[in-house]
């Protein structure tokens, strides 16, 4: 597929733009069962438009490795740096063996079926200099492909190079990798096969060591034995839970990325559209993994195996608690600790994969071009429509990109943003502005019933029906009247701090800032603090105890003067709920008619 960009691609002209789109139906693939036989990348060309077409598309984490320079023979040359092409072989081998991608023919992967002629090759750049018509195309590729296969760990020669990894990836690469197959799948019963197996082998093996033991010390080479095979169940248990934590936070890395965001976002999207799993994911460290039908380790060319399948629904691996909890006649310590491991994994991987909020996408997620953040994630939300305008907002920091979701959310989504914001442990808080600089912390907060989602949406201490705008941002004046950026809070109630000498540290040291970076004559002006819970304060009390902590993201604490009515965002005096702290007085707006919308800066 070629991705050049041209001139020709921004005139007017519909003969050039229906040109260009045809140029981008012509789909590159790569041949699987040549390039895991003969290790030979051979290109063909196919057409998007051909729905008999099955292919598999490839997402991966990039690595930085030797260049490789391939002739596609397709019009144009391919240079591979993110992975190694023996890498690339080894998945593909893979491939011609597993269940559901046996019959496959083509692979498609964006290294070398993309022409990057006019790009410097990284791929956050080039993803950054698509064309909107390039980017539908690239989500046309993995929309229409028959798979969507995930390998976190293509850039394995690039891995290996960390002398910190040599150890584990060992362990899953030779000794565990048959062990670790079992242990991501769930398979108890595979696991409980090996351990048994390894067991009896380090029974054996210590048996042997101690053939020539005297009578005399029989007693004392038992109690040895015992202790060498306790510390070698010890090591094993400490091997299996490095390898489990690493291939976890190489899914987590892959995950976090905002490209691969949208990609595994389209399959669980697919995945409920046309009720079909589509999403797989493989680590190719796992070398060993080679199964007969019967389930045996082989090495003939009948051997299968399954890759990974994850499924965008609810959290429930095939694994029962009491089988965890307890082992019985069968299980060992190893099972057991395995089975904790394999929940811990698919939990922590359903959290990234389909727990993610809109937010937590657009602002936790990875790219050094903060740009891409828009075009990755606004065709997955209700914001789809402004994707076209990205280029036109000049984004270059994470606080420029607050400030764009400020200026075009609903209400509800703006003031999500601000009450989940929090302070970094190292920010300076002279930064303005402080509604937009502050670190975006996600709701940890369970999921709720929508019954009850409403009912707490009703008690918000924001009347969001309201003919005012409840938050509203204002940007810098263009007269130069202003330069500063604003946010406009309108409540319906908030409270004052009546005795502040508990909070005098903090206080002090945000007066310093804020006669610094709001006004010059702040130091002629009382200052005071202002809490605005998220929520009513009946809803607060009927939720929260004075005494017990609540979960982030419930009160906004400021900082300022009700006389020029300026205010910084400051972090949290208390985490308890100020509804029933004598402390703290609690105003109604509507009750003073001289109150206007808090300004934030």
């Amino acid at each position: 597929m070629t991705m050049n960009d041209n001139e020709n691609h921004h005139s007017s002209s519909s003969s050039n733009e229906n040109c260009e789109t045809d140029k981008y139906l012509d789909l590159i693939l790569i041949d699987i069962k040549r390039a895991a036989k003969e290790h030979k990348i051979h290109c063909v060309k196919k057409s998007l438009n051909d729905k008999d077409l099955k292919y598999v598309a490839i997402t991966y984490r990039r690595g930085e490795v030797k260049p490789v320079t391939i002739d596609t023979q397709c019009g144009y040359t391919a240079t591979i740096t993110g992975f190694a092409l023996d890498d690339f072989y080894n998945l593909c081998n893979k491939m011609t063996k597993e269940t559901d991608l046996k019959d496959i023919d083509y692979v498609w992967v964006d290294a070398i079926c993309v022409d990057r002629s006019n790009s410097n090759g990284e791929e956050e750049q080039y993803y950054y200099e698509m064309t909107t018509l390039q980017q539908s195309m690239i989500s046309s590729i993995y929309d229409q492909a028959q798979f969507i296969v995930a390998v976190p760990d293509l850039f394995l020669t690039y891995l290996k190079c960390n002398p910190v990894n040599e150890m584990i990836l060992s362990y899953c690469t030779k000794e565990l990798s048959l062990y670790i197959y079992h242990l991501l799948h769930g398979n108890r019963q595979q696991l409980v096969e090996l351990d048994a197996h390894w067991l009896a082998s380090c029974v054996k093996s210590g048996h042997s060591n101690h053939s020539t033991t005297a009578t005399a010390a029989a007693a004392a080479a038992a109690h040895d034995l015992t202790r060498q095979q306790q510390q070698k169940i010890s090591e094993r248990k400490e091997s299996i839970l490095r390898v489990v934590q690493f291939l976890t936070d190489l899914m987590v890395n892959w995950s976090s990325r905002v490209w691969k965001i949208n990609i595994y976002q389209m399959a669980k999207r697919q995945q409920q559209q046309q009720h079909r799993e589509k999403l797989k994911y493989w680590f190719i460290q796992l070398e060993k993994c080679t199964f007969t039908v019967n389930g045996e380790c082989g090495n003939d060319n009948n051997c299968m195996l399954t890759f990974f399948q994850f499924f965008f629904n609810d959290f429930n691996p095939s694994v029962s608690t009491s089988s965890i909890d307890h082992k019985d006649e069968k299980g060992t310590d190893l099972t057991t600790l395995s089975m904790t491991l394999y929940q811990d994994f698919q939990r922590k991987i359903d959290h990234q994969l389909n727990q993610q909020t809109f937010f937590d996408m657009m602002l936790r997620s990875k790219t050094s071009l903060n740009k891409n953040r828009f075009k990755a994630i606004l065709p997955l939300s209700d914001y789809k429509h402004l994707q076209a305008n990205v280029d036109d907002w000049h984004i270059t920091s994470l606080t420029s990109v607050k400030l764009k979701l400020f200026e075009f959310m609903h209400t509800k989504d703006k003031l999500d943003l601000l009450y989940l914001s929090k302070p970094s442990p190292c920010q300076s808080f002279a930064m303005l502005p402080t509604f937009a600089t502050l670190f975006y912390c996600s709701s940890s907060s369970p999921r709720m019933p929508q019954q009850q989602q409403q009912q707490q949406q009703q008690s918000l201490n924001f009347d969001v029906a309201a003919s005012h705008d409840v938050i509203q941002y204002l940007p810098p004046s263009n007269d130069g009247a202003d330069v500063r950026h604003q946010l406009k809070l309108h409540p319906k109630a908030y409270y004052t701090c009546a005795s502040t000498a508990a909070y005098q540290e903090t206080i002090n040291e945000y007066k310093t800032i804020y006669q610094g970076v709001v006004c010059d004559d702040a130091q002629q002006q009382q200052h005071s603090i202002v809490c605005i819970p998220r929520y009513t304060r009946a809803w607060m009390k009927a939720n929260f105890d004075l005494h017990d902590p609540m979960p982030y993201g419930m009160q906004l604490f400021l900082l300022g003067d009700f006389i020029s009515n300026r205010w910084i965002c400051i972090e949290p005096l208390t985490k308890r709920s100020v509804a029933q702290d004598p402390d703290w007085i609690h105003h109604h707006t509507e009750d003073e008619l001289t109150v206007s919308p808090f300004i934030l800066y």
